[in-house]
């Protein structure tokens, strides 16, 4: 299964990256061809109007600009070149998640976090599966078999959610595969 995985993630990373360079670039507009040079009677140019199901009022306003885009690896300071989940929290951190810990970066350098099995507050697992953020802003991370984080980005400490034997009402596996958040609480889908 985990081989399934791999060869699916090697061939279906690098197309979904094209994927995104396109839309990136035909949003900016620079995939068009460039226009000629107008004539000295020539009105102004303006781009032929976009057919879409959606009304222009639900959509973020796109510039008119070259987007930029940067490869970031272990040279830059990321723990590991295996990214499994990667988020963007409500302060515009990106947050990578890999199998030897959370990246945090700031769009210049990376603070890493890994377990600490002598401090409670630490992060449970290396291994993270799965990102999200709550409304309170709380960081929600799942891991392959730390079960959930709540990290909580003022005190820069964990609480860590386990399944624990003895207590019925703790999470069902320490496997988190999938997180959502809502108003009120975190739900993370075990494997």
């Amino acid at each position: 299964m985990q081989l399934e995985m791999k060869q699916l993630f090697k061939w279906a990373l690098p197309r979904i990256f094209v994927l995104c360079i396109v839309f990136a670039l035909s949003a900016c507009g620079m995939m068009e061809p460039s226009p000629t040079a107008p004539g000295p009677d020539s009105g102004p140019i303006s781009r032929p109007p976009v057919l879409s199901l959606t009304s222009n009022e639900s959509l973020p306003q796109i510039c008119n600009c070259a987007l930029r885009f940067e490869h970031i690896s272990i040279e830059q300071g990321l723990s590991q070149s295996s990214v499994r989940v990667i988020f963007q929290d409500s302060r515009g951190f990106l947050w990578f998640g890999t199998e030897d810990g959370l990246n945090r970066y700031d769009g210049y350098t990376f603070k890493t976090f890994k377990p600490e099995p002598s401090n409670p507050n630490s992060l449970s697992d290396g291994w993270i599966t799965s990102i999200a953020e709550d409304q309170n802003g709380y960081l929600w991370v799942g891991t392959r078999l730390g079960g959930l984080n709540r990290y909580d980005a003022f005190s820069g400490q964990f609480v860590q959610y386990q399944h624990l034997e003895e207590q019925p009402t703790s999470l069902n596996d320490n496997h988190i595969s999938a997180l959502m958040v809502d108003q009120d609480t975190a739900y993370g889908s075990a494997h």
